[in-house]
């Protein structure tokens, strides 16, 4: 299940590890590391990737929704071999988790199980002894973390990540104000685009006027509003500037436009209001605009 690309050699896997981040030609090596391991002369290391790996991915239900286990099986001699040999057992209604191919999975499940794989195959790589997860140690960056994901699966993977590799520090860029609803207000780290050079910074809300301003001017006061307890639109606004409760830039025009449309009891001045609202939303090309009902007259 790596990415399409050039594979990693590992002639250098300090540095390897890292080249996906910034060379979009380069792929992961994933659970394609248990034929790596498989090559290892008097080792048990693709054994223990395996068992390993099904200890990280299926240690938290929500890490992998609807994932129940998996068997990474046979060599790869040719390039369809890794996904055709992969199969993983999902659950489909109610008649219990059935045998899927790697390459029928949704493209979440796809880059989900593609980064943890090669992370857990990276530890054991330099691993001198078995390590299970909850002992593993370092930094991982993750570039989009929320990527290819359904919502509800967004709200629980840093907790799942948290519950299976404690001792992790995992450094994950987003847009997803679903993703900032699971971590505290200390772990999030807005950047912008500051000043006349455009250097980017981390900036924070003044405690006093409350408009954004660098986190080095306000040092701890600064205020870092906590996403967990507000709603979509609040965090829409506070942590990434979208205003307005629509996120379409003309959602405000049409929901007022609809509210005049569906009230029969609509004045002139009104009325003459949802026309022009109805011209002006026709030249944005928005198109299956609520019939206005009839107006009566008072």
């Amino acid at each position: 299940m790596s990415d399409i690309g050039r594979s990693p050699t590992l002639d250098r896997p300090s540095i390897e590890r890292m080249l996906s981040l910034f060379d979009p030609d380069v792929s992961l090596i994933a659970t394609n590391f248990a034929t790596y391991f498989s090559n290892y002369p008097g080792t048990l290391k693709a054994e223990v990737f395996d068992r390993v790996l099904k200890l990280a991915l299926l240690n938290a239900t929500s890490l992998l929704p609807d994932i129940v286990g998996f068997e990474l099986n046979g060599s790869i001699t040719r390039p369809g071999d890794l996904r055709e040999r992969h199969m993983f057992l999902q659950r489909v209604g109610t008649q219990g988790p059935l045998p899927v191919p790697a390459a029928a999975l949704a493209h979440g499940h796809h880059s989900t199980i593609a980064w943890l794989a090669d992370l857990v195959g990276h530890v054991l790589l330099e691993a001198e002894t078995q390590i299970e997860p909850d002992d593993m140690e370092g930094v991982v960056l993750v570039d989009e973390i929320d990527s290819y994901l359904h919502p509800l699966w967004q709200a629980t993977i840093i907790p799942a990540l948290r519950a299976t590799f404690p001792k992790m520090q995992f450094i994950a860029t987003t847009h997803s104000p679903v993703v900032l609803s699971g971590v505290a207000p200390h772990e999030i780290v807005r950047l912008a685009s500051w000043g006349a050079e455009g250097d980017v910074l981390e900036v924070v809300h003044h405690p006093e006027t409350g408009e954004l301003v660098p986190a080095s001017e306000c040092r701890e006061k600064g205020i870092r509003p906590d996403a967990r307890m507000m709603t979509g639109s609040e965090i829409f606004r506070e942590h990434f500037g979208v205003e307005s409760p629509t996120p379409n830039p003309h959602g405000d025009e049409l929901r007022r436009f609809t509210m005049l449309a569906s009230d029969p009891f609509r004045t002139v001045e009104e009325h003459e209001e949802m026309l022009r609202l109805r011209k002006q939303l026709i030249s944005y090309k928005l198109t299956e605009l609520p019939s206005p009902v009839r107006r009566k007259k008072q």
